[in-house]
């Protein structure tokens, strides 16, 4: 252990033996630098990471407004239906009907749609 701190002072004492005024201002000149253009530095990215997240905050809040313009027409269902003061049950039926009320319009394209498909290729063969 005695070793140990003979040898740190030793080493300690042989680095500042010819330390004179030139290093010591020398040293000085380049610590006061570095100190300074850290602190510089360090300023001006803050302000960068600031302005990032300031764009990215403008981004984010007019991205927001653009889909609150946008209509949903799911809203305006939901908004129609409590706006009549109807109950949850109420509600479901509705909704339920109108799905039903779906489903028979499109089975009725379908059925049109075939129907056609049908008489067009018997005319194609009696035709022929």
């Amino acid at each position: 252990m005695e070793y140990l701190v003979n040898k740190i002072k030793t080493i300690a004492l042989n680095t500042f033996a010819d330390f004179d005024a030139k290093k010591g201002i020398r040293l000085v000149i380049v610590v006061g630098a570095y100190i300074f253009i850290r602190n510089y530095v360090a300023k001006e990215l803050a302000k960068k990471q600031l302005e990032r997240q300031a764009r990215e905050d403008e981004h984010r809040i007019s991205k927001e407004k653009k889909e609150k313009l946008i209509d949903v027409p799911e809203d305006e269902k939901k908004s129609e239906t409590t706006a009549f003061g109807w109950g949850n049950k109420t509600r479901r039926r509705v909704k339920k009907q109108e799905e039903i009320l779906e489903k028979a319009v499109e089975n009725l394209q379908r059925r049109q749609l075939d129907d056609e498909d049908s008489d067009a290729d018997i005319q194609d063969l009696l035709l022929d």
